[in-house]
Order: structure tokens, then C-alpha cells, then sequence
């Protein structure tokens, strides 16, 4: 519990996110957020549903070429 915890699960949550640089600072923010927000009211199905919506809208804003497609890990280098 506390900011140390919702710290280390938005690195976490970040680092699942590399090599993407897009996705790393979108998700360690989200990550900040959801953490957050989950140890106040600790409700896995709204935090799921949130970070969908939440990707909707990245995806719907912001270009796929920016994006690398949503790729992460090694498909990220790669097709």
C-alpha cells in the first residue's frame, strides 16, 4: 500500500510496454493512474474496462506509425 506500491506497479506496468517509447510513457501514466485508483477501490473489472477505453482512445488519436502499431517486445524490431 502507499505511493511506493503504485509506483513500482506503474514501472511494472511500463517496462511490459519497451521497447516502445510511446507506450512506455502512456502506460507508466496509466500505470500511476489505475494503481491508484485500485488500491482506493480495488475493482479489477473497472480498471480492465478503463484501460480498454483508454486504448481505444489512443489508438483513435494518435497515428499507427507513431504508435509502431501497438508493438512491444521484440516484435516491436521486427514485422
Amino acid at each position: 500500500r502507499g505511493w511506493a506500491s503504485v509506483l513500482l506497479v506503474a514501472l511494472i506496468f511500463a517496462a511490459l510496454h519497451l521497447p516502445n517509447p510511446w507506450l512506455t510513457v502512456v502506460t507508466f501514466a496509466g500505470g500511476l493512474l489505475w494503481a491508484y485508483v485500485y488500491q482506493r477501490a480495488p475493482n479489477l473489472l473497472a480498471v480492465g474496462i478503463s484501460h480498454s477505453l483508454m486504448t481505444w482512445a489512443l489508438v483513435s488519436s494518435i497515428p499507427p506509425s507513431a504508435l509502431h502499431n501497438l508493438r512491444v517486445g521484440f516484435k516491436y524490431f521486427g514485422q
